[in-house]
């Protein structure tokens, strides 16, 4: 990880091929038609077997295509593997030039404020409440993030809880579980957390 809060280079430390579990959501679309060599993914993964500690192989078409995702005919083949990823939290905001940012959703009440931030890959959550700052990051790149504020570095494999007293009045629980979904329950999944 990194020392310094903001980045050297914007271009270097921007996480160009962070990428998603098969049971994350993402920003992108799934393609109807296979290739030959997604059928080869495919019997690949078949022969690895379906546990966390094996790489998958996953394509992005569509509006991933159009959202600064690009290869061969707008599709991008990734392997990914839950072992890589990481659930980080800091007692501060992280620059946005760590990532690049897709979609951000800013919620303002009263005198509490959370901004979510979705990025290939990963998100980010930001907490603030009267000069108080709390951030949860999910990366599967952690040397790319500074290590400045940070409380908590945790592996996203498996099924984790964590809890902590920030200060007085406000603790921060998260829980977390992974899994790999067969495209026909990512799928529906996706769909499900669309609507």
């Amino acid at each position: 990880m990194k020392d310094d809060s903001t980045p050297e280079n914007s271009s270097e430390n921007k996480p160009s091929n962070a990428r998603a579990p098969r049971g994350s959501s993402r920003g992108s679309s799934r393609s109807s038609s296979r290739s030959s060599s997604r059928r080869a993914s495919d019997a690949r993964d078949a022969d690895l077997g379906a546990d966390d500690n094996n790489l998958h192989s996953q394509n992005f078409t569509g509006a991933g295509a159009h959202n600064g995702l690009s290869g061969v005919g707008g599709t991008v083949s990734k392997a990914t593997s839950l072992q890589n990823y990481h659930m980080l939290a800091f007692r501060k905001a992280i620059h946005p030039e760590f990532f690049g940012i897709e979609g951000r959703q800013r919620v303002q009440h009263a005198d509490y404020e959370t901004e979510a931030w979705i990025f290939r890959g990963g998100h980010s959550l930001r907490f603030q409440l009267n000069g108080f700052c709390m951030t949860e990051v999910v990366v599967e790149h952690i040397d790319q993030i500074p290590d400045r504020g940070l409380i908590a570095a945790l592996p996203c494999a498996g099924e984790r809880d964590f809890e902590e007293k920030i200060v007085e009045n406000i603790v921060y629980m998260t829980t977390m579980q992974t899994e790999t979904l067969s495209d026909h329950l990512y799928l529906g999944t996706y769909k499900e957390m669309m609507a």
